[in-house]
């Protein structure tokens, strides 16, 4: 069987809105291992939604979870990572150590469009707090190994953001031949 996988996991990390989810599934099909969504992960262990886990318990409380999720995630797989998660210096460091991490960088006013009035979205309340907290996260999203951002201003579908990263993750080693 001729399959290119990846030797560690992938997780890809962004702002909300950036398409983790989407391009996650799709990039995981093509690399042939598990997708894992962090968040969908932990509200079905949790068995209530994250915005049901901020309004009783608080942003440090799901963030804790987090850390717990992702820590018991089998590997390799692709993981999206809540928008979040990344942020966090713990997070970090576990997917430094179990992989590499992909920024989906997307220009805000493209994610604001995309996430606008979600109700299940507990951060996006409204547009000015949405910037300040693009804005300060952006730095740290910054540091992930790789960055795709798009050519233009039109945006692939995910199937295509997925083969160039697959290509790019070929290339530099992160997949191989199976």
């Amino acid at each position: 069987m001729n399959e290119k996988r990846p030797n560690k996991t992938i997780f890809l990390t962004g702002f909300m809105g950036a398409g983790k989810t989407t391009i996650g599934r799709c990039l995981a099909e093509r690399c042939q291992v598990p997708f894992i969504d962090l968040d969908q992960r932990i509200e079905s262990g949790e068995g209530r939604l994250i915005s049901a886990i901020f309004a009783k318990e608080g942003e440090a409380r799901f963030r804790d979870l987090e850390a717990a999720y992702l820590a018991a995630c089998e590997a390799p797989a692709v993981i999206a990572l809540g928008g979040g998660a990344y942020i966090q210096s713990a997070i970090r460091a576990l997917t430094a150590e179990r992989g590499l991490t992909i920024f989906l960088d997307l220009p805000f006013e493209l994610l604001y469009q995309r996430v606008a009035g979600d109700s299940n979205r507990p951060l996006a309340r409204s547009r000015a707090s949405l910037a300040a907290l693009y804005q300060q996260r952006l730095p740290v999203y910054r540091g992930a190994e790789m960055v795709w951002q798009p050519e233009s201003t039109t945006v692939p579908d995910a199937a295509t953001i997925a083969a160039t990263l697959h290509e790019r993750l070929t290339h530099q080693g992160w997949v191989t031949q199976g």
